[in-house]
């Protein structure tokens, strides 16, 4: 209290306020002041009473002041640290944070709305950086008008990523609204996923329609839309197309990678491989058919070859050596043209991916034992157990995925673990993917998700000795899991639909 406060008038016999000292005049008693006199001297003790108490409300104030500014101070002399560096290492911060595929889907709960909203800083710096806002991956849904959001905070000539995705097993919506929002930026287009008709994408990109910036494209396209491309896209380095007509000659001197669904002859494959010198990674399907010229050729540029839904392949690889090949996939095939087609190329196969449509061991060891370099191994089988132990024909293996085609055996694939670590003439099992799909999943006794605490306890032993594992499971309602991380990310992989 201060000396202000301490001063005491007493007047009219009224108890003072204990906080402030302030007397209040009751109606009564001020009525009881009759005479002239008395009324004045009421009036100079209220003036007193009002300059008195605005005194201490001042002083009040005064002190709340200096009590802010401490605080205000004490917060301003707090560092911290992430706040501290330059607006170019923190947007480049919030740059990692994006996905390793690049497919960016709006969601408060990740980048890069997730980082606008801590503070201002961060949100100005985040609609700055335009990397953040130049992808997107949206799902048009069918039952409702499909309302495309436009990336923003890029800026003219930066480089744009588009997704679009459609429900699968429906027919495609025709009144898609996907002009107003992409056509004024398909010239900046440096990738292109479009789950779309033949005819919406002609009325996206209209033909002679420059895209100096584009490297990557998934799209059903037409034989007039892709001969267009390949002349409008001086960059174009990988392509993913659903067929390809007969007649067609693709040629592209930039192409890298190319992926085609549909069954292609060896006379195709042939034209593709001679008119593309600088492809590296081909994935297509041959049909069975023998080249009208069968001229044996070397393609010293394919690294990765994928012909899993291939039919036998004999005649096709007859004539065919790829010298520095790493990746091969493949189905069914015959085992006296696939020795005969890797001694001829010489190649070192790291990576292999399989489809085992037989149970014969006796097949299973001899086409194995022609990749003892393998590090890394996908399989498509259906039971694992005759499997498992031929695993150990490839010493070098590090990486597994397995999609089993019916019941897992989880035993089996815990075994296999334990026995590569205990061995010392095997790598160890560093990293095991299990894809367990529907059929997988029936309701039976053997093949119920999850596994029993047993089983997941093993699992979660392993993990915890550095083995990197994943467990994926697809349902029949179309739902999807994924064991132990629980959050499966829809935009990892892009499905271009036949259909299209």
């Amino acid at each position: 209290m201060t000396s202000v406060a301490l001063l005491s008038f007493v007047w009219l016999r009224v108890p003072s306020c204990k906080r402030c000292g302030h007397q209040e005049i009751s109606t009564n008693d001020f009525l009881e002041t009759r005479g002239t006199v008395d009324q004045r001297t009421t009036l100079a003790r209220l003036d007193a009473e009002i300059l008195r108490f605005r005194a201490y409300a001042e002083e009040c104030i005064t002190a709340l002041e200096q009590q802010r500014r401490a605080v205000s101070d004490g917060l301003t002399r707090v560092v911290y640290p992430v706040l501290t560096l330059p607006n170019e290492i923190t947007s480049r911060i919030f740059v990692h944070c994006l996905p390793d595929h690049g497919r960016v889907r709006p969601s408060p709960r990740c980048v890069p709305l997730l980082v606008a909203q801590v503070c201002r800083r961060w949100r100005d710096i985040a609609l700055a950086t335009c990397k953040l806002w130049s992808s997107i991956d949206v799902h048009i849904a069918l039952s409702a008008e499909a309302n495309v959001l436009r990336p923003g905070g890029y800026e003219l000539g930066h480089p744009l990523s588009w997704t679009i995705r459609q429900p699968f097993h429906e027919p495609y919506r025709k009144d898609v609204h996907l002009l107003h929002y992409l056509l004024w930026t398909v010239f900046q287009l440096q990738r292109l996923e479009a789950d779309i008709s033949k005819q919406q994408f002609r009325a996206l990109r209209p033909l002679q329609k420059p895209l100096p910036l584009l490297q990557y494209i998934s799209a059903p396209l037409g034989s007039t839309d892709l001969q267009d491309i390949l002349q409008c896209a001086p960059q174009l380095r990988e392509l993913r197309i659903v067929d390809l007509a007969p007649d067609f000659q693709l040629a592209s001197k930039s192409l890298v990678r190319l992926e085609i669904s549909h069954f292609l002859s060896t006379e195709t494959v042939l034209g593709i491989l001679h008119n593309c010198p600088r492809l590296s990674y081909l994935r297509c399907s041959v049909d069975a058919s023998m080249a009208r010229d069968p001229t044996p050729a070397i393609f010293p540029n394919i690294e990765s070859l994928d012909l899993m839904a291939s039919l036998m392949l004999g005649n096709s690889l007859e004539i065919l050596t790829f010298p520095n090949l790493n990746h091969f996939a493949f189905g069914e095939l015959s085992r006296r043209n696939l020795r005969s087609f890797l001694s001829r190329s010489s190649c070192t196969i790291q990576s292999l991916k399989l489809l085992f449509p037989w149970n014969d061991v006796i097949a299973v060891q001899q086409l194995l034992g022609m990749f003892t370099s393998v590090e890394t191994l996908e399989i498509r089988a259906g039971s694992l157990s005759w499997l498992e132990p031929n695993l150990d024909l490839l010493p070098h293996l590090q990486s597994v995925t397995i999609v089993p085609g019916g019941w897992i055996d989880f035993d089996s694939v815990i075994g296999l673990v334990h026995r590569r670590r205990v061995s010392t003439h095997t790598a160890d099992i560093r990293s095991l993917v299990l894809i367990l799909t529907a059929y997988t999943l029936r309701p039976a006794e053997d093949a119920r998700w999850p596994p029993d605490p047993v089983t997941m306890f093993e699992f979660e032993r392993l993990i915890s000795h550095g083995l990197k594992l994943s467990i994926r499971a697809k349902f029949t309602s179309g739902e999807s899991a994924l064991w132990p991380d629980g959050i499966l990310d829809e935009c990892e992989s892009f499905e271009l639909l036949p259909s299209a």
